[in-house]
Order: C-alpha cells, then structure tokens, then sequence
C-alpha cells in the first residue's frame, strides 16, 4: 500500500465529469429494479454469488 499514491488524472475526471448525476428512479423502482449494493463488499458478495456460483476459490 506505500506504493500507492493518489493522484488526480485530468482524463478520468473529465470522463467521469460526463456521467449523469441528480436522475429520477422512480419508474425503475416501479419496475422492481432494486439497490442491492449498499457497499463494496455488497458488491463483491453479489458479483460471487452471479458470476462466480457463490464460490470465491476451488
């Protein structure tokens, strides 16, 4: 981890600067869309369980 550093890289903000902010779900919550992920390892468990049988190693 000391060899990581942040820093800003102009080209993935301006990227990310684009991305829609501020919409509406409403219509894909009526949908039965859902926000499963509340947090990162939310997002790891669920992405194990789809795409990997809900095994992380054989």
């Amino acid at each position: 981890m000391a060899r990581i550093r942040r820093e800003t890289d102009p080209v993935i903000t301006g990227i990310v600067s684009g991305w829609p902010r501020d919409f509406d779900t409403a219509r894909a919550l009526k949908l039965g869309f859902t926000t499963a992920e509340k947090t990162f390892d939310d997002i790891i468990r669920i992405h194990i369980e789809d795409e990997l049988g809900g095994k992380f190693v054989d």
